[in-house]
């Protein structure tokens, strides 16, 4: 796509040198929580390198705190959003916008062909 009259940036220019907040399945809500406030963006659920699911400050209100569940007994496996849909970091900014709009996401992982996780996009 044009972007002013050049390609549209990508998500891998965009997330250059921006690391994930990544959890384990296994990680307390607690824990979680923590990570997520201190980097201000949800966090990626991810089980010996591949992603397994994310978890987001909507997850956390409507699937945690609202059902008054123990945050630092409850895994982060048991509320996440499992097998979240990503994309590439060569899919262009304004695609991945898109696709953020259309699928009414407030989040997108970014993931390598292998499955290596590169970062999260969010709005």
């Amino acid at each position: 796509q044009a972007f002013g009259g050049k390609t549209s940036p990508t998500l891998r220019s965009l997330l250059a040198g921006k690391p994930a907040t990544v959890v384990s399945p296994g990680t307390n809500l607690r824990d979680a929580g923590m990570a997520m406030a201190e980097a201000r963006k949800a966090a990626l659920v991810v089980d010996e390198g591949e992603l397994v699911g994310i978890f987001g400050f909507k997850d956390m209100m409507t699937r945690a705190i609202a059902k008054e569940l123990p945050l630092e007994l409850t895994a982060v496996s048991s509320v996440m959003t499992p097998n979240p849909e990503s994309v590439s970091p060569d899919t262009s900014i304004l695609e991945a916008l898109q696709i953020m709009h259309d699928n009414k996401f407030l989040t997108l992982p970014v993931c390598e062909e292998d499955g290596t996780v590169v970062g999260l996009v969010g709005v």
